[in-house]
């Protein structure tokens, strides 16, 4: 599937069930052992190593290739398709919220406007009134946009009455992007600090089916994570030990 769009009734009830078991395979097996290292941020540390950081963003790497030959990157959020993509969605974030979160945001971007597929990253950046657009060109600024970090372009949604999306491919005139350290967790989908000065964008207008699929795209991620609590909190009531006992067998535990 890799590198050409899957329509709406591109993948059987069979395809769809064999995609879940590979998502939950490179879950399991690849992208939970990176977990540790994909949500640690040596510039945080008081003397950062910088071959941490280069781990880190290589293991980021590493699963954003193995999502892409999956074929989750041609995958649209779109009817039949948006059970097999959030079923998937729900699967990452056991083993990793971040990179759930940065696969989320890459996808719902090509529902609103035609992304190029075989590798490259997108975000989806709810910026609200925080981002203005007057005469064709956007200004303003946003703190935190989840994903938007190293991201080969954005996909700007501003609020109003009726809303519209801009793409904004990296590295055009007027927008800068720093990577924003205050993120706390999630940094599987890296954040940055967004400013935009008279930046060039068409605008499309977004309909309610976006908004829908967000939330949706949110339910499964919040779902997968607490999956994944639960996953961890079992195995150390299972393995720790007190006083001599397993965790599960301590009078507190019920």
């Amino acid at each position: 599937m890799t590198g050409t769009r899957t329509q709406a009734s591109g993948l059987s009830a069979q395809e769809r069930t064999e995609l879940l078991q590979l998502v939950r395979h490179l879950a399991e097996h690849d992208i939970a052992p990176r977990a540790a290292l994909l949500d640690t941020d040596p510039g945080l540390t008081p003397d950062p190593d910088p071959r941490s950081a280069h781990a880190a963003d290589e293991a980021r790497a590493q699963c954003w290739r193995q999502l892409v030959e999956a074929g989750l990157d041609a995958l649209l959020p779109a009817a039949e398709d948006s059970a097999a993509l959030l079923a998937a969605i729900e699967e990452l974030a056991v083993a990793d919220g971040g990179i759930a979160l940065a696969r989320l945001l890459s996808n719902l971007a090509a529902v609103v406007t035609e992304l190029p597929t075989g590798g490259g990253r997108w975000a989806l950046v709810p910026a609200g009134s925080s981002v203005v657009a007057d005469g064709g060109l956007l200004r303003g600024q946003l703190n935190c946009a989840l994903g938007a970090w190293g991201a080969d372009g954005l996909v700007l949604l501003t609020g109003g009455r009726q809303p519209m999306a801009y793409r904004v491919p990296s590295g055009v005139g007027g927008l800068s992007v720093e990577r924003d350290r205050a993120q706390l967790g999630l940094r599987g989908a890296p954040a940055a600090r967004l400013t935009l000065r008279d930046v060039p964008a068409a605008a499309e207008p977004v309909g309610d089916e976006l908004a829908c699929l967000l939330w949706a795209g949110v339910a499964a991620l919040s779902r997968g994570l607490a999956r994944g609590a639960y996953r961890m909190a079992l195995d150390y009531g299972e393995l720790g030990w007190q006083g001599g006992r397993p965790g599960l067998e301590q009078d507190r535990v019920s």
